[in-house]
C-alpha cells in the first residue's frame, strides 16, 4: 500500500509540473499569481488561529469521525508550507468574485477549510451542510443567533436531531448558517434552496450515488448565483472522476458555461505535500471566460 501510494504522488506531482511547464495547468495557469499568493498567506494566518482541530472526544461522539481517518489524525495540526492547496484555490476564487462571497461547503469535516474561506473571503456569508454537528473548535469563536432542529429521514444513520443554526463571527464580520443533517435528506436541501451560492465546495460522501443525488438536489433547488459561480468536487477518483466526466456537458449547460470551464486536475489537498494531490473538479463561470 505504502509503495502504491508514492507512486499515485509521484505521477500525480509529475502531472502538475508538467502542465504548469506547458502552460496549460488547468485551473492555476489562469489565475493572477500574486493574487493566489495573497490567498494563501491569509488561509495561513488563519490556520494559526486554531491551536487544536480536535478536542477532546470530538471523533468518539460523531457519525462519521468528521471524516478523519486514524492516519491522519496526527498531522491535522501541523503547519503547512506555501505551496497551494485546494483551499487556497477555492479563497483566491472567492476573493475574486465581483460579488461578496456566499459560499457553501457541502462535508465540513473538522472545518478547516470553512474557517480558512471565513477569514479570506471576509466579510462574507458561509453555510456549512455536514452530518457532523459543528466543531466546538470553531463554534467557540461564534456567537450564535439561532437554533431549529428538526427529525431527520427514519432510515438515515443519524439518529440524532437534524438542525440549522446561523450565527454571526465579529472579528471577520461574516456570517454563518450551518445545517447539521444527512446529506440524503431533502428537508435539508430545502433549506439552501434559491440561496443563489457563489462558491460551492463538494466534499462530503465519497461516492458517485451521493455525488449524484448531491447535484439534483443543487440543479432542483436553484442554488446557483447565475451571474458567476464557481463549485469545486474534491476528491474525484475511481468511479466519482467517472461520474465526473460523464457530467461535465450537463453542468456546463445548468451553469450556462462552455464544457472547456468544467474540468479537472491535481492540486494538494489541505494535508499539503504530506499527502499525494487531490483530483479537483471545477467548473468555473467567471464574468471573463477561461482563455
Amino acid at each position: 500500500m505504502k509503495i502504491k501510494r508514492s507512486l499515485v504522488t509521484f505521477y500525480r506531482r509529475f502531472r502538475k509540473a508538467a502542465a504548469q511547464l506547458a502552460g496549460n495547468h488547468f485551473p492555476l495557469s489562469t489565475v493572477d499569481a500574486a493574487l493566489l499568493k495573497k490567498s494563501i498567506l491569509k488561509n495561513r494566518e488563519a490556520l494559526k488561529l486554531i491551536d487544536d482541530w480536535l478536542p477532546p472526544q470530538l471523533i468518539e461522539k460523531s457519525v462519521f469521525r468528521y471524516g478523519i481517518n486514524s492516519d491522519v489524525e496526527p498531522l491535522l495540526n501541523l503547519p503547512l508550507g506555501l505551496e497551494c492547496t485546494h483551499t487556497d484555490l477555492l479563497a483566491y476564487y472567492g476573493a475574486t468574485l465581483n460579488g461578496r462571497c456566499k459560499y457553501l461547503e457541502i462535508g465540513v469535516s473538522v472545518g478547516k477549510t470553512f474557517w480558512q474561506i471565513l477569514h479570506a473571503c471576509a466579510p462574507c456569508e458561509c453555510w456549512g451542510f455536514d452530518i457532523e454537528e459543528i466543531n466546538p473548535a470553531l463554534k467557540k469563536h461564534f456567537v450564535e443567533v439561532s437554533r431549529i432542529e428538526w427529525q431527520g429521514p427514519p432510515d438515515s444513520i443519524k439518529k440524532t436531531p437534524s438542525s440549522i443554526s446561523r450565527f454571526t463571527h465579529p472579528s471577520s464580520g461574516g456570517s454563518i448558517v450551518y445545517v447539521c443533517g444527512d446529506v440524503f435528506d431533502k428537508r435539508a436541501w430545502e433549506l439552501l434552496g434559491g440561496q443563489n451560492f457563489n462558491l460551492i465546495l463538494s466534499d462530503a460522501l465519497h461516492t458517485p450515488e451521493a455525488l449524484d443525488f448531491e447535484w439534483r438536489q443543487m440543479a432542483a433547488f436553484n442554488i446557483f448565483d447565475p451571474k458567476e459561480i464557481v463549485i469545486m468536487w474534491d476528491d474525484l477518483d475511481g468511479k466519482m472522476r467517472d461520474w465526473f466526466y460523464a457530467r461535465r456537458s450537463m453542468i456546463a449547460r445548468q451553469l450556462a458555461i462552455g464544457v472547456k470551464n468544467v474540468d479537472t486536475d491535481f492540486v494538494n489537498g489541505w494535508l499539503g505535500r504530506r499527502e499525494f494531490p487531490h483530483r479537483l473538479g471545477l467548473a468555473i463561470k467567471k464574468p471573463l471566460p477561461i482563455k
